[in-house]
């Protein structure tokens, strides 16, 4: 038998585990990913059931999650007609106009834009919910495993940023897929967040080891060895400290380095307000003193990484952005009640937003978690968040944490901040790794705050919740262990990550191009067309929103008339109509006029030359826009 004390020990090394790996594999993005953290969710609860005692949960948590889950079952099923033009107008108004456009598309009455995709998200979500409960009713952390797992990741991540950011993984095999991944994370704009949650942690933890140390110092006359092991621990923090500054460097994000400054501050500033409150106002300007030090050191590091170019090159414009939240604001202005369903995004805004003067029509996030919210979960999902974040400020100031427990509260309140304001113009928390983190160094702060007594009894709670769960687990295991589709890189890559609903577009597109690129015979053609043609019809069925299905069916109208050296100009005005869908200036939205006209450019007139010519023009500067910002 494992004895009592050793069991928290291994429940939070079973959880810590699990967010290295995430972190690995490049943010647990894909579908193999969370079944694996579904796995050691289980092994966590198995050593939750082997205690004798428990924590009781906020009771809060079943008003935020039980809304949130029948939302999300009720956006899946299928509406009479009436009801659904009521509740979803944006989505009937879209399947109006593309059945004009291809009369064989059927309307899929549910709410969720993509069905299949938000049965997937959902079954992540309910996992999430497992593990804010799982962590709230387990044991607590001792410091020391829960400071090695820091100090691991602190480390694994810095470490892995420094080399992929000064290009040393191009000659080593077995790190090669790691290039460009910054970090594990896929986007710089996320490791300088979890940058700036890393260093709060270890600033946190060389506070107090340093405080510590004096005391040791002060009160262990002729121990030297006590005092030299005791200042060993900040000494480690300290080093890691500057890994995570140098590492910081490499992630050129405007938004991390002001919250670097004010996740600093915060945290300084909580110390010496709560030296005054305890009337040893003496110290509080010590603390105020080191946090404008650790902010300066900093500071001091930003004109040696990528920071200062992007500063000099954007300034504080947030560019598109500003047009993506906008788009998330009329779709919540359109949709307000029940939402568009877990990932709607991804149909959207690729149709949605402009080329703009940065290029790339091709978002496919809000860039603000809260309108995001909002858009795929309506006012009842907005609830929820504000629910959740009431909860989470009401147990972070509970204002019973110990001594020793003081300073890992207030880089907690100071981290709980920082994600807090990133999510306004970022989409941290859509990466499960950062979620994951998060949710455990909020859960053990909250414990140390709350300072609640456990029942000897089993959890209840723990156990209401596990059919959820294991039907949650199940569906994504299942997910994950279809094969994935390695016949070309695009097809891979959305079965990896779970977008299998993408594999009927794309395979329509292959063969479209295989009658372009291997020499084939009239037959064989018209057969590939028809076969494409079914399969674009097949994706939007399932995908209303998909403007690209549309220009996919297009260009085979167009192929077929070429071929039958039939009448074309009627598909002009149909080109028109798929203009409709879209943003005037999105490329997408003139990529099948461009091609008719290209298509037909001998039997062309003046007027519709000079049209072709200015198509031209638009493309060529899209394409150069997006190769210098890809470096080119």
């Amino acid at each position: 038998m494992i004895p009592q004390s050793w069991r928290a020990g291994i429940f939070w090394s079973i959880l810590l585990l699990d967010t290295v790996y995430q972190f690995a594999r490049y943010g647990g993005l894909a579908v193999v990913d969370f079944a694996v953290h579904g796995c050691f969710l289980l092994a966590a609860t198995c050593v939750v059931f082997t205690r004798k005692t428990s924590y009781d949960p906020p009771r809060l948590l079943v008003w935020i999650w039980a809304p949130v889950f029948t939302l999300g079952l009720l956006q899946l099923m299928p509406l009479p007609p009436a009801l659904f033009e009521l509740l979803a107008p944006i989505k009937t108004a879209q399947s109006d106009a593309i059945r004009q456009i291809v009369p064989e598309v059927t309307t899929q009455t549910q709410l969720a834009i993509l069905p299949s995709y938000h049965l997937m998200l959902l079954s992540k979500l309910a996992l999430d919910a497992y593990l804010t409960l799982l962590v709230l009713v387990g044991p607590r952390p001792t410091r020391e495993v829960f400071r090695f797992w820091i100090r691991l990741i602190a480390g694994f991540l810095s470490i892995l940023m420094i080399i992929t950011g000064r290009g040393l993984l191009r000659h080593v095999n077995w790190l090669e897929s790691y290039r460009d991944t910054y970090g594990g994370l896929v986007n710089t704009n996320h490791f300088a967040l979890v940058a700036v949650i890393l260093v709060l942690l270890c600033l946190q933890s060389f506070t107090y080891g340093a405080q510590q140390t004096y005391r040791e110092w002060r009160s262990a006359a002729g121990h030297k060895s006590r005092v030299l092991t005791t200042a060993m621990q900040p000494l480690i923090d300290l080093v890691l400290l500057n890994l995570c500054f140098l590492a910081f460097r490499y992630a050129h994000s405007r938004s991390g380095v002001a919250l670097m400054v004010l996740g600093i501050a915060a945290f300084f500033g909580q110390t010496a307000i709560k030296a005054i409150l305890r009337k040893k106002a003496g110290i509080a300007p010590k603390f105020a003193l080191a946090g404008l030090v650790f902010s300066l050191i900093f500071l001091s590091t930003i004109p040696l990484g990528r920071h200062f170019t992007k500063f000099q090159r954007d300034g504080l414009a947030f560019g598109q952005r500003v047009e993506a939240m906008k788009v998330g604001l009329h779709f919540l202005e359109q949709w307000p009640i029940l939402g568009t369903g877990l990932g709607a995004t991804y149909q959207i805004l690729p149709a949605q937003m402009s080329v703009g003067p940065a290029g790339g029509a091709d978002w496919t996030e809000f860039h603000n978690d809260y309108i995001q919210i909002g858009v795929e979960m309506g006012v009842i999902g907005l609830a929820s968040c504000g629910l959740m974040i009431w909860l989470l400020i009401y147990l972070l100031t509970a204002n019973k944490e110990t001594k020793d427990q003081n300073y890992f509260v207030l880089a907690a309140r100071s981290i709980a901040l920082v994600v807090a304001l990133h999510c306004m113009v970022s989409f941290p928390l859509r990466v499960p790794a950062i979620r994951i983190f998060v949710i455990l160094i909020m859960a053990v702060a909250a414990r140390h705050a709350g300072n609640n007594k456990p029942r000897h009894v089993f959890s209840r709670h723990l156990l209401a919740a596990l059919p959820l769960f294991l039907l949650a687990l199940a569906y994504t295991i299942s997910q994950a262990s279809v094969p994935i589709e390695q016949q070309y890189p695009e097809s891979h890559y959305a079965s990896k990550y779970g977008r299998s609903f993408e594999l009927p577009l794309l395979e329509a597109n292959q063969l479209i191009d295989s009658i372009w690129t291997v020499d084939v015979d009239e037959e064989t053609a018209h057969a590939r067309l028809a076969e494409a043609r079914a399969l674009a019809i097949q994706y939007l069925d399932h995908c209303t929103f998909s403007l690209a299905a549309c220009n996919t069916i297009f260009t085979i109208d167009v192929i077929e008339a070429r071929m039958n050296a039939a009448p074309w100009r009627h598909l002009k005005e149909k080109a028109m109509k798929i203009q409709q869908l879209g943003h005037k200036d999105n490329a997408q939205n003139k990529t099948s006029t461009m091609f008719l006209l290209s298509s037909f450019e001998d039997e062309l007139d003046e007027s519709e030359r000079s049209e072709l010519g200015k198509l031209r023009e638009t493309f060529a500067a899209r394409i150069g826009q997006t190769q210098r910002n890809l470096g080119l």
